[in-house]
């Protein structure tokens, strides 16, 4: 990024909440209002209020994954869980290295609410809540199938 400016993914200032009402905006830095960078359209978006972290492991780099998403964590099923899932979460965590994915809550069973199943990421997203899955609170899963990652 130039001039100073950083981008900052996963909520490292706090969720917000209420609407969404820009995603995937695309500035060149000369915009003097944000509406008038490239954008899908106004309300337009497929992502929610998400983020994630590590807990479990013994290093901030790995851990079961929790997904906080508004005021409530959860936990991933490794229903299809892969290294293109893994990645994506290491990114969104600022890490930039090799990532592999883990099942079988090898970093401990998490409790409550599972948040997804069947995620399917490609790899590139970044944002866990832009790749597909079968809805938020859909699974078939138990905690002894929380999902992890070990990030480099």
């Amino acid at each position: 990024m130039e001039n100073g400016a950083y981008q900052k993914q996963s909520a490292p200032y706090g969720q917000g909440s209420g609407h969404i009402v820009l995603d995937d905006v695309n500035c060149i830095g000369s915009e003097t209002f944000i509406g008038f960078c490239n954008h899908q359209g106004y309300m337009h978006h497929n992502c929610g209020h998400v983020s994630v972290e590590l807990v479990g492991g013994s290093s901030s780099k790995e851990g079961r994954v929790v997904v906080r998403r508004g005021n409530t964590e959860g936990t991933v099923c490794d229903d299809n869980w892969d290294n293109n899932d893994a990645r994506v979460v290491c990114r969104m965590l600022g890490y930039h290295g090799t990532a592999r994915a883990v099942a079988l809550a090898r970093f401990g069973q998490g409790s409550g609410q599972i948040w997804m199943d069947e995620v399917k990421c490609t790899g590139s997203e970044t944002s866990l809540a832009k790749c597909p899955f079968i809805g938020y609170g859909i699974n078939d899963c138990s905690h002894s199938e929380d999902a992890g990652v070990i990030c480099q």
